[in-house]
């Protein structure tokens, strides 16, 4: 199902057939395609297959398969004709239409269809009421399955596994490895201090993403409902842009961040607690990481990959348009001038070479070469937003004017992106100011690598713009 939505979707890309079925029901029928195909259908096969271990009951095998039919077939009946009668003409979200176009019976179709569908769901509730009630008790293992869940009890405890398992290979409970006393001495080391984990923190082991050796203890945060909290602070902010009631926006944004804010604050008891614990002796390996070995990293790591992919849309949708449209700039628009742009992206450039620089300053212990550094890099910042937003404003055009205009105005997404990273700049200084007595600290070290790395990418996707934006027009 989910290819098929993805062969449409490569269909709907190209612009001549895009321009055609725009706004009808083919564009409904390629999207519910991915999302029923791509998301729907695995989480109620993720359901089937791990609700035994979350409930203890196992759930009744023939209303799974009547469930699975309804719900398959009354989705492609009612779903298949919509791309049929998208090609027809039927357009999107009308409540009615004339009996001349000879749509009634594919509409007849897919609305049986839609009954269908619901009949498939409530058929799952229903299975899922029954299993809650009547259903057989499941055991630890009904599917005879291969990774490390299946060993825990139905339901599993609060707390999986006081002793890390050691894991061998990619289907642990098909094949058991050697025992924690076979394994190397780090290991044992690792598995011995953990077993006895600290009361004080929550902590598992950090482990090689290829050799899977133990090279460090993580601090998990422990139960809360913070968490929840930043997300109904993040719906509150979206269901305000859906409403147009902008002003529940940035309220619902605000609670986002001051959530998220409050529940990631590293607290000097914890922190202190950490790097006092016994378990990190007793194992031989660090608390706190760094590089590639820190999850952080990675974590920041994916983050930039994803922003580098929107930056890279943004370059693609500006030549597309560069090279494709018979006028350029579209409707005699001014090509942009270096009088402001240049030494606002200079000072991009030089804020992001001092943060870099501000790390190494802290990985060799010389702090006051640091602050220094991470001051001068944040008043280059402050000079780029401030060139910038001037910049933007004496451009004479809106970002709705034509598709130049809006592409162009996208990359005020780069000013958004300074401001993180100036939050962040100011979380680093906070840390390392109020521990100027312990020099070299591998927290403060962390804070200080993931701010260079953010504040690095911010400078080199700035340095993109400029030279998709402002330089190239001159070369093409």
């Amino acid at each position: 199902i989910f290819v098929l939505g993805g062969l449409t979707g490569v269909m709907v890309a190209v612009v001549p057939f895009d321009v055609q079925v725009h706004d009808t029901y083919f564009i409904v029928a390629h999207l519910h395609y991915v999302l029923i195909g791509g998301v729907l259908f695995p989480i109620f096969a993720g359901l089937h297959y791990w609700l035994p271990k979350i409930t203890g009951r196992m759930l009744s095998e023939r209303l799974g398969l009547w469930s699975f039919w309804l719900t398959f077939i009354g989705f492609n009946v009612t779903f298949f004709p919509m791309h049929i009668m998208g090609l027809l003409g039927m357009s999107r979200r009308i409540y009615t239409y004339q009996t001349a176009l000879g749509l009634d019976g594919m509409n007849l179709a897919a609305s049986i269809g839609a009954y269908v569908l619901g009949a498939g769901f409530v058929v799952f509730v229903v299975n899922v009421w029954r299993s809650l009630k009547h259903g057989r008790q499941s055991g630890n293992d009904p599917w005879r399955a291969e990774t490390l869940e299946w060993s825990l009890s139905s339901p599993p405890p609060p707390f999986s596994f006081r002793q890390p398992p050691v894991v061998t290979g990619r289907s642990p409970m098909w094949s058991r490895g050697p025992a924690v006393s076979e394994q190397p001495e780090s290991v044992v080391r690792a598995v011995a201090a953990m077993d006895s984990a600290p009361a004080t923190w929550r902590a598992t082991l950090s482990s090689d993403p290829l050799t899977a050796a133990p090279q460090g203890i993580q601090y998990l945060p422990g139960p809360s409902l913070v968490p929840l909290m930043a997300a109904l602070g993040l719906l509150v902010a979206m269901l305000g842009v859906l409403t147009q009631l902008y002003l529940l926006t940035p309220l619902g944004g605000l609670f986002f961040l001051g959530a998220l804010g409050y529940w990631l604050y590293p607290r000097g008891q914890r922190l202190e607690a950490m790097r006092r614990d016994r378990v990190a002796d007793a194992s031989g390996l660090p608390v706190f990481m760094l590089g590639a070995q820190s999850t952080a990293w990675w974590g920041m790591l994916c983050g930039l990959a994803v922003l580098g992919m929107v930056v890279g849309t943004m370059v693609f949708c500006y030549f597309y348009l560069r090279l494709f449209s018979p006028q350029w700039p579209q409707e005699g628009l001014p090509l942009p001038e270096f009088g402001l742009a240049g030494p606002a992206f200079a000072l991009l450039l030089a804020s992001g070479m001092a943060v870099h620089l501000a790390w190494r300053a802290v990985r060799a212990w010389k702090q006051r070469a640091a602050l220094w550094l991470l001051a001068g890099g944040g008043a280059g910042g402050l000079g780029f937003v401030a060139l910038f937003l001037m910049e933007l404003s004496a451009l004479g055009f809106r970002p709705e004017t034509n598709a130049y205009a809006s592409v162009f105005h996208v990359t005020g997404w780069v000013l958004l992106s300074l401001v993180l990273t100036a939050i962040m700049l100011g979380g680093a200084c906070w840390f390392h100011l109020r521990k100027a007595d312990k020099p070299g600290d591998l927290f403060d070290q962390l804070n200080a690598q993931l701010t260079g790395m953010f504040w690095v990418f911010t400078a080199g996707a700035g340095a993109v713009v400029f030279l998709t934006l402002y330089v190239s027009p001159f070369f093409l």
